[in-house]
């Protein structure tokens, strides 16, 4: 798809390459729709990171310092 990066699924507005002028308008619109793209990503990921399972190694360590 051209003008979109995926990231974790997610197909989100490419920001690198802004090629023909947009009235001001439209910026704002397109603006929001790519920070809202962007604030479900990062959602995504920082749920998927935290839901992830602390391997049992650094399990043994924090037990060892409690």
């Amino acid at each position: 798809m051209p003008g979109v990066v995926v990231i974790r699924g997610l197909a989100l507005p490419d920001r690198r390459s802004s090629k023909g002028a947009k009235p001001e308008k439209d910026d704002d619109k397109s603006k929001k729709v790519k920070d809202e793209a962007m604030g479900t990503a990062l959602r995504t990921v920082y749920h998927d990171a935290v839901s992830e399972p602390v391997p049992d190694e650094m399990l043994d360590l924090l037990r060892k310092l409690g």
